[in-house]
Order: C-alpha cells, then structure tokens, then sequence
C-alpha cells in the first residue's frame, strides 16, 4: 500500500525536492509493472510536490522563472493523472484529487503571473482555476471534507481574482472570465459565497460561541476544525488587503484592521484546536504579526484586541501574546 500512496511522501517530507524524487520512484515502478493505478496517483503526488515547489518562489527557493517551469511539469502530470482516473481507473476521490490540485495549480500560478505583471494571462489563469475547482467541487458529490476543501479553494481564486482586477489599470473596467462579464466587486461577492458556505456546512457545535468558547466538544485532529481555520483565515486576510489596496467604501480603517484581527485570531484559535505545533498554525502566526507590523499596530493596540477577543469568546490565546511579543517587542 504505500508504494501506492507517493503523495504521502510529497506531504511528509521536509523538503519538497525529496518528495518528488519519491513519486518519481514510485512512477517508475509501476510503469515497469503496469499498475495502472499507481502510476495515477504518482501523476497526483508529482503534481502536488511540482506545484509547492514552484510556490517556493514567494520566498526567494527559486526565481520567477524556474517557478513557471515547476508549474508547467506540474500541469502536465495532473492532466495524465485526470487521464487516468476519468477513463481507465474508476476512483472517484482520486479524480477529484487531480482535478483539485490542478485548480490549485492554476491559483497559484496566476498569483505569479500578476507579480510578472502579465495581467491577461493571470487572467486566463484564474479563469482556469475556477473552472476545475467547479469540476473538484462537483466530483466530490457527499464526500463532506473534499467538498468543504473545494470550497475553500474557490473561496480563494475568487478573492485573488477581486484583487487582481483592483490592482489593474481600470479596475471599475468589467472584464470577461469564463465566457461572463465580471468586476472585482462580483468576485468578492462569490468569494465571500462560498466562505459562507464552509461556515454554514459545518456542524455547530463545532463553532466558538461568545461567552463560551469551545464548550464541551473535544475531537481534536478533526478536520472540521482545519476548515473553520482556513475559512476565518481569508476573512481576516480579505479586510487586511482591503487596507492595503484602499477597498474601504466609507468604512473606518481601524474598525476593519480591528475586524481582520478578530477574524485572524479565531482562525487561530481554530487552528489551535485542531493541533498546535502544526504547520499552518506557525505559518498563521507569522502571517498575523506581518499584518500587524504593515499596519503600524503598537503594542498596545494589539494587547487590547487579545483583550477583547478573550473577553467575547473566552478562548486562551497566550501563545499568540507571546508571538506578539516577538513581532512588535511587547
């Protein structure tokens, strides 16, 4: 079973160099043996190791320029992969898989494509994405957690795509995505749509509730709590580029910095519960002070938000102060 499973070597090791190395492997072989359902899921886990290889770029791993030929290799395995898993091997969750990552993929590359200041072909890129990411959406049928991953993604690409015309030379301009007329304010509608709908997909009782935190559910690990993070996590990350790109509307700058911190820090608390040394709750923390020095918050701005969040919701949040204490030297 695990020669048959090479994403799992692409998510666990720490490099992402090995991780396609062993789907790499793992392609080879079953096209030796002619395992026709390896070599599908070797096409997933490269596509998935090529795609946040070339992600690598945000953070000076690799230039501009080799990012586009990670993604370009990684788009070519995905499709194989899609290939597979729509016509010759009849596995449902693994289609979906491909067609995923592949919106994913497209997400990803059309954020590169915009800092290359090649507008036209994001545009077509995130025109892409959100076209499979309705087909990831639709494959995953009753499969609750594909589904609410499907929405997250198109929750994103929709955002990205209201930002990306914002920062154009027109952005008031409509624009044609997929065959339909479009502004930024529409993509963040959509957005904001389907955030709404992981929220409201989610059982309630796994919500913080003001004045009661968490209450009497444990179940940590679940991945109910990984998408409440992820979801609280665009809406904070939303109102922070709305500062910084001017998208106000006659709102009150503080009040939205104050909201994208409350929002922030329930994706943390969420994040939290879900399991504290992981990844993307350090990363979520990072990411939160980076917010908070771009906006010029002091250290006592910020010790009043933590105030008022534990006063709402009664949730401990002490390892975030901490943090706070190394971003801004409280």
């Amino acid at each position: 079973r695990g020669l048959f499973n090479p994403m799992f070597w692409g998510l666990i090791h720490p490099m992402l160099t090995w991780g396609a190395e062993q789907c790499r492997e793992a392609l080879r072989m079953c096209t030796e043996i002619g395992e026709q359902r390896g070599i599908g899921l070797a096409y997933n886990g490269l596509g998935l190791a090529l795609r946040k290889r070339g992600d690598q770029w945000k953070h000076d791993r690799y230039t501009q320029e080799e990012a586009v030929e990670f993604f370009t290799e990684s788009e070519a395995f995905l499709k194989q992969a899609e290939q597979i898993f729509s016509r010759q091997v009849k596995e449902p969750i693994r289609l979906w898989e491909a067609y995923n990552e592949l919106g994913s993929l497209y997400c990803d590359w059309a954020w590169l494509e915009q800092e290359r200041k090649h507008t036209i072909a994001a545009l077509e890129l995130c025109a892409k994405s959100i076209a499979t990411q309705k087909k990831a959406l639709a494959q995953a049928g009753e499969l609750a957690f594909q589904k609410l991953d499907s929405l997250d993604d198109l929750a994103q690409v929709h955002a990205d795509l209201s930002f990306l015309l914002l920062s154009s030379a027109k952005p008031g301009k409509p624009v044609v995505v997929n065959g339909e007329e479009t502004t930024s304010t529409v993509q963040r509608q959509q957005a904001e749509s389907y955030n709404s709908q992981i929220l409201n997909a989610i059982p309630e009782e796994f919500h913080i509730q003001p004045g009661r935190g968490f209450g009497d559910i444990q179940e940590p690990g679940s991945s109910y709590w990984q998408s409440l993070a992820k979801a609280w996590k665009w809406r904070g990350t939303w109102l922070f580029r709305d500062v910084e790109y001017g998208n106000l509307n006659s709102r009150d700058p503080e009040t939205v910095l104050a909201d994208a911190t409350e929002f922030y820090l329930l994706s943390l608390a969420y994040a939290q519960k879900f399991w504290p040394q992981s990844y993307n709750f350090q990363r979520g923390l990072k990411a939160l002070g980076h917010f908070w020095q771009e906006n010029n918050r002091t250290p006592e701005w910020v010790e009043d938000q933590l105030d008022l969040f534990w006063e709402k919701y009664r949730v401990d949040l002490d390892i975030v102060r901490e943090a706070a204490h190394d971003f801004l030297g409280m």
